[in-house]
C-alpha cells in the first residue's frame, strides 16, 4: 500500500523541481521541505528530464549570512525593485528564498546577493527546457538564502510558491518607488522586441507572467502611462499565464520612460535595449532582440 506522505499535487511537484533546479540544496533537504523521499527527488527529476551540476558547495550552511531584515521596510528604490524582481524570477520555500537566473544575467545575482548582504554561495545548474523536443540544456546560476524572517516577510507581500503569486493585489509602497517595483517585475518577466509595418520597423514591448500578476502590471501601465486596454493572452498549460503586448514607438516610449526614470538598479541587458527606445524611436535596420 501506498504512503500518502509521498503523493504531491502537480503544483508541489512543480515546485519541487524548481527548487531542485535553482538551488544546490541537497535531495535529502528538498525531501524533507515537501515530505517526500530522497529517492522521489531524484527519480522525479530523472523522469522529467531536469539535470544539475554543482559546481559550489551546498548552499544550505550555518557558516553563511544575510541581512535578514533588507525587506522589512520598502523604502528604497532598491528595496522596491528587488521586490518585484523576486516576484518575477524567484521563489520563497518554506525557509529558504531562492533566486535562478540564466548564467548571462550572473552578474546580476552576484548585486542582489550584495545588496541583502549575503554570503550565500552562487551554484550552477545544467536545466533540460522539458517543452523542447531537443532536449536543449541550458546553464543557471542562482542562491538559495536560508531566512525564515526573510521568506516570511516575502510571503506576506504576496510572493508564493505557483499560482498565488500577489493574488490579492501589489505590495502597498510608497508612490514614487512603484514604477522602480514594475521595473523588476519587468526585468524577470518583460522584454522588447519589433513589428514591420511596411517599410518600416516598429517597437514592441512584451510582458508574461501568471496571470494575476500580468492583469495588475497591465492597470498600472494604463493608470501611470496611458496605455491602451491591451487584451491579455493566455498561455501555458490551462491558460495559467498570460502575456501583455504593446507596440508603437510613442505607446513603447511612454512606458519605458516611467519604468526608469531617475532609476540606479536595473538588468544591464535590458537597459542597453531600453536606451536604444528612447533614443532611436525609428530604427533603420532590422534587428531582433532576445531578452
Amino acid at each position: 500500500m501506498s504512503n500518502p506522505r509521498y503523493k504531491l499535487t502537480g503544483e508541489q511537484r512543480k515546485a519541487m523541481l524548481d527548487m531542485y533546479v535553482n538551488s544546490d540544496a541537497s535531495a535529502y533537504r528538498i525531501g524533507k521541505t515537501f515530505g517526500v523521499s530522497t529517492v522521489n527527488v531524484t527519480a522525479t527529476a530523472k523522469r522529467k528530464g531536469v539535470l544539475r551540476i554543482r559546481h559550489e558547495p551546498p548552499l544550505f550552511t550555518k557558516r553563511c549570512s544575510v541581512n535578514d531584515r533588507f525587506f522589512d521596510a520598502i523604502d528604497t528604490e532598491h528595496k522596491a525593485y528587488w521586490l518585484g524582481f523576486i516576484g518575477a524570477d524567484g521563489g520563497v520555500y518554506e525557509t529558504n528564498v531562492v533566486l535562478g537566473l540564466a548564467e548571462k544575467d550572473g552578474e546580476h545575482l552576484e548585486l542582489f546577493c550584495s545588496e541583502v548582504e549575503s554570503t550565500y554561495k552562487i551554484g550552477r545548474s545544467l536545466n533540460r527546457a522539458t517543452s523542447d523536443p531537443d532536449g536543449k540544456q541550458y546553464v543557471k546560476v542562482c542562491t538559495a538564502i536560508y531566512s525564515r524572517h526573510m521568506a516570511e516577510v516575502l510571503r506576506g507581500y504576496g510572493i508564493e510558491t505557483g499560482d498565488a503569486r500577489f493574488s490579492n493585489g501589489f505590495p502597498p509602497m510608497p508612490e514614487e518607488l512603484f514604477p522602480h517595483f514594475c521595473r523588476g517585475l519587468f526585468d524577470g518577466d518583460g522584454g522588447f522586441g519589433q513589428v514591420r509595418r511596411g517599410k518600416n520597423i516598429g517597437l514592441r514591448l512584451f510582458f508574461t507572467s501568471l496571470w494575476p500578476v500580468t492583469e495588475q502590471f497591465k492597470k498600472a501601465l494604463m493608470e501611470n502611462c496611458h496605455t491602451g486596454d491591451a487584451k491579455l493572452n493566455k498561455q501555458g498549460p490551462g491558460g495559467k499565464t498570460a502575456c501583455l503586448h504593446y507596440k508603437g514607438n510613442l505607446q513603447v516610449g511612454r512606458i519605458v520612460e516611467w519604468l526608469y526614470r531617475n532609476a540606479t538598479v536595473w538588468l544591464p541587458r535590458k537597459r542597453i535595449l531600453a536606451e536604444e527606445v528612447l533614443n532611436r524611436p525609428r530604427l533603420r535596420a532590422p534587428r531582433v532582440f532576445k531578452c
